[in-house]
């Protein structure tokens, strides 16, 4: 099965560590954020290739660092469509090495997941969304399930803990055939489409094992702490 990596994004709410590099390549824990997402899916045996979607200003520059890793499973590093922006769009982008896939994986370039949690996603069948549980975050939308099964996205205006799309999904090849869901501007998101599907396919549920989300620089931090692995 093959696995989309979305690594176009700007960084911005990292401040000064995104001026010169994309997120993914900052350092972390002596090595780079994306050197650990790659490390946990050598273990995950079901993914066989593995598609990293860039800004096309740093196709050298990741192109350069995937071949310094000496990587396992075959790596196609390809630039976001300039046309439109977002989650969708960044994936759209790939669509031509996932037009013989009946299913793939998405996943952000910058969250670590566990092989569990891979694994978890992969044991279910059809259409997956990957949730978190973190404190309340007002203006986020909670994620809706009943009996393990999307339901909706709601407005989150208590003090209840929030749960949230986590970024990794398990797709099916018709979900590129579906018209995608403004967010605003020109940019458009994977969980706003994919509440399409809800109308004649069921979506999974699965929370993440063990998940790490590096948004901000206090992510950063936190994570270099809670990630309980160090390689020279």
């Amino acid at each position: 099965m093959k696995l989309v990596i979305l690594a176009a994004g700007k960084g911005t709410r990292m401040g000064d560590l995104t001026i010169n590099k994309p997120k993914p390549l900052v350092p972390f824990k002596n090595k780079t954020i994306l050197f650990f997402i790659l490390f946990f899916l050598k273990k995950v045996r079901l993914i066989n290739e593995i598609i990293l979607v860039v800004d096309e200003r740093n196709l050298e520059l990741f192109d350069s660092y995937i071949k310094s890793l000496n990587y396992p499973k075959k790596i196609n590093i390809i630039s976001q469509d300039k046309e439109l922006k977002g989650t969708y769009a960044a994936l759209y982008s790939a669509r031509e090495f996932l037009v013989n896939e009946p299913e793939f994986l998405v996943t952000n370039g910058d969250d670590i997941h566990s092989p569990d949690t891979f694994e978890s996603v992969l044991q279910k069948p059809g259409y997956v969304l990957g949730v978190q549980n973190v404190p309340f975050k007002k203006g986020y939308y909670n994620v809706v399930s009943i009996d393990g099964i999307f339901d909706k996205f709601e407005s989150n205006n208590s003090n209840h803990v929030t749960i949230l799309a986590s970024g990794l999904y398990k797709l099916k090849k018709d979900f590129l055939d579906l018209k995608p869901t403004q967010i605003q501007g020109s940019e458009f998101g994977i969980p706003q489409t994919l509440v399409q599907v809800k109308e004649y396919e069921p979506i999974h549920v699965v929370f993440s094992k063990d998940s790490i989300f590096i948004n901000t620089k206090e992510d950063l931090d936190n994570a270099e702490i809670k990630l309980k692995i160090d390689i020279i």
